[in-house]
C-alpha cells in the first residue's frame, strides 16, 4: 500500500477525476427501493454534472421520481463518489458550451441485439 493521502490531496485528487473521467457508474433507486446501476458517460462542466442517455431507461425512470444518484468513479483501490441532485433536461435546453464538450454516444445493442457495422 501507498502513502496515506492527506484531505488536501484527496480532493486534488477528486477534482482531477471529475475533469478527466469520461465515463463513471450512475447508481439509482426505484420508488420500491429497487436499484439500478447504469455505466454512462460523464461531463463535468463547472459544478454540474451532464449525463446523457434515452428517456425510457431506467436510470431516467427512477431519477424522475427520486432525484438523487450516486456517481462512482475509479476502481475499488481508488473511489470517488459524489452524491448529487438531479434534474432532467432535454438536450435541446442544455448549455451549447457543455453539449459542445460531451462525448458522442454509440450504441453496440439494441432490442438484445448485436448492430450491425456500417
Amino acid at each position: 500500500m501507498g502513502q496515506e493521502r492527506t484531505i488536501r490531496e484527496r480532493i486534488e485528487d477528486s477534482v482531477k477525476r471529475f475533469e478527466t473521467d469520461v465515463d463513471c457508474f450512475v447508481a439509482t433507486t426505484s420508488t420500491g427501493g429497487r436499484p439500478n446501476v447504469a455505466p454512462l458517460s460523464v461531463l463535468w462542466h463547472g459544478d454540474v454534472f451532464f449525463i446523457c442517455t434515452r428517456r425510457s431507461t431506467h436510470t431516467v425512470k427512477n431519477l424522475e421520481t427520486q432525484p438523487l444518484a450516486r456517481l462512482v468513479y475509479g476502481s475499488t483501490r481508488d473511489v470517488v463518489i459524489a452524491d448529487v441532485s438531479v434534474e432532467i433536461r432535454e438536450i435541446t435546453d442544455v448549455d451549447d458550451s457543455a453539449l459542445a464538450a460531451e462525448e458522442p454516444e454509440r450504441n453496440l445493442m439494441q432490442n438484445g441485439r448485436w448492430l450491425e457495422q456500417p
